[in-house]
């Protein structure tokens, strides 16, 4: 191997490294798995994003006319089941109903928005002011059930409510954002910070934006193309065996600077300039790896997150979404058709309520559900 004057070596002619020569070195390989995971991440939340505002422009109002229905029709039944001399069969039938109407809307999360506990202590009073051991029943089960839903909602509430931060928690938060700003500042000024002391810095910084700033500093293909044509311009050369060499070379740059080709960028930068940019010793490489691995172990965290079904929004994500726009339009619409109908049944049903022999009626459709059921727990035990 011959050295140039500037102590820049080039190899003999015909040993001109190959692109694919050198793999590229791991920090890079793990910079694109945090890139590739971000944008998994920042896609599937831009979906979830246009999914929850087309559900709250189209499907939310729609569930909370249908609550607000079965809310209504739940006051016609309670007004029914005081007024009306029944039969015990009857009167269970219709008790149960009006229990599962309100177990219904107690755990719906559109429902919130109705008056449920007036209409619990209404139900309550009417029960507890009989003396059949039916009313007794059904004023337990109702107390149960009632018991249950509001736990439920209880529970989501303290589960997704932003609000329910404890005061510490926003005031550390606080403090971890004004300290951030701080130091982005202070790096800003500082022109010749190196990636190196980015990795150093012990402060309440995002891990993510501090890899972004070390990696912005290493990986800049304008800063590397900058150093390596120092290095390699063939215009400082005056032996014109070596000249034509740094020309090859100074080809390979460009062409790896217009593809936008880091990973050749940097096996040039590390076959002719040697080390890698910005970082000094192998003691910094270590330490960026096991920043960028910390990173991966988070965004992969936050995709477990965004795929789990225990939220109410990864419910409606998983409901309407479809790799194609067609499909989750198609899913959205025959949701929407679905609830349309519901709501004109139950619109009708109260209608029929309230006339002749309509209560009989509704009863009869309603002991077939109820030997459905009975016949599921048998079935399964539950």
């Amino acid at each position: 191997m011959k050295k140039s004057a500037s102590n820049n070596w080039v190899p003999a002619r015909g040993n001109i490294p190959n692109r694919a020569s050198k793999s590229a070195p791991t920090y890079l390989k793990l910079w694109e798995s945090v890139k590739n995971l971000r944008q998994e991440n920042q896609k599937r939340l831009s979906h979830l994003k246009d999914i929850a505002n087309t559900f709250e422009a189209e499907i939310k109002p729609l569930e909370q006319k249908l609550m607000a229905e079965i809310f209504f029709q739940t006051k016609v039944l309670i007004d029914l089941y005081d007024k009306l001399q029944l039969e015990s069969a009857e009167r269970s039938l219709l008790g149960l109903w009006i229990t599962d109407h309100q177990t219904s809307m107690g755990e719906h999360p559109f429902a919130q928005h109705l008056p449920l506990e007036e209409l619990y202590i209404k139900w309550q009073s009417v029960l507890t002011s009989g003396n059949s051991p039916i009313d007794k029943h059904l004023a337990s089960f109702s107390a149960n059930s009632h018991k249950k839903s509001k736990a439920k909602n209880e529970a989501r509430a303290s589960t997704h409510n932003p609000s329910n931060e404890s005061t510490a928690s926003v005031k550390k938060d606080q403090k971890a954002n004004h300290t951030k700003d701080e130091h982005l500042k202070e790096s800003k000024g500082s022109s010749t910070q190196s990636a190196s002391a980015y990795l150093k810095q012990d402060n309440a910084e995002r891990l993510s934006e501090r890899i972004d700033s070390a990696m912005e500093s290493i990986l800049s293909i304008d800063k590397l193309f900058r150093k390596l044509a120092h290095a390699l311009h063939p215009d400082r050369e005056q032996d014109e065996t070596r000249k034509e060499h740094k020309d090859e070379l100074m080809r390979q740059c460009l062409e790896a600077r217009d593809r936008g080709d880091l990973t050749s960028m940097l096996v040039l930068y590390d076959t002719h300039i040697g080390g890698l940019p910005e970082l000094k010793n192998e003691a910094d490489v270590r330490n960026l790896e096991k920043l960028l691995q910390q990173e991966i172990k988070t965004l992969k965290l936050e995709r477990s997150q965004l795929q789990s079904s225990g939220t109410l929004q990864a419910h409606i994500l998983e409901r309407y979404r479809s790799d194609s726009r067609e499909e989750t339009a198609r899913r959205f619409s025959d949701h929407a058709q679905k609830l349309n109908q519901k709501i004109r049944a139950i619109k009708s049903e109260t209608v029929e309520l309230q006339t002749d022999n309509g209560l009989q009626k509704a009863l009869l459709r309603r002991r077939e559900v109820e030997l459905d059921r009975l016949v599921i727990r048998e079935l399964t035990g539950v």
